[in-house]
Formats: C-alpha cells, sequence, structure tokens
C-alpha cells in the first residue's frame, strides 16, 4: 500500500468515544506494521456493528443508504449474503 516509509512509526491510538467497545489487547500505543501484522485480522468475517460504524463514516448517500439497509432488519439476509460472498 506503500507504507514502507511509515510501517515503522510509533503513533498513539485514541479512544474518542465511551459509548463504543474497544478491544481489550489493542496498545495504546503501537507501530503501524504492528497494528495490521498482529492485531487487525483481515480474514474475519465483518459482524454487524463493523457495518454500524461504517455508517457513522459514511460521507456519500449512497453508501449511506447501502449501510441503512443492511443495517435494517430486513436487510439482515442480504448483508449476510454480502459478507459471504
Amino acid at each position: 500500500m506503500g507504507w514502507d516509509k511509515d510501517a515503522n512509526t510509533v503513533f498513539s491510538i485514541n479512544r474518542n468515544t465511551t459509548d463504543q467497545s474497544f478491544p481489550g489487547n489493542m496498545p495504546t500505543t503501537c507501530t503501524i506494521r504492528d497494528l495490521f501484522t498482529q492485531y487487525l485480522d483481515f480474514n474475519a468475517v465483518p459482524r454487524r456493528t463493523f457495518f454500524q460504524y461504517l455508517r457513522y463514516f459514511a460521507t456519500e448517500e449512497l453508501e449511506t443508504e447501502r449501510l441503512d439497509e443492511f443495517l435494517s432488519a430486513e436487510g439482515a439476509v442480504r448483508l449476510s449474503s454480502f459478507i459471504f460472498l
């Protein structure tokens, strides 16, 4: 991804809201390399909460509408189909 020059730069992870969970094993300081090799699992099936967090950050109307659809009770089956493509 072109992050080689920044991969070993240490940064802080700050929790900005108290109403959202934060993984207990996540360090408060680490490098980008450590974060992506030791703490994040890109092969994991995303949970519904992941899409709730995405919805919070969505800026495009089409993205917001799709996420709202996935997060509705009626869209649960469609979300499941989307996840397991």
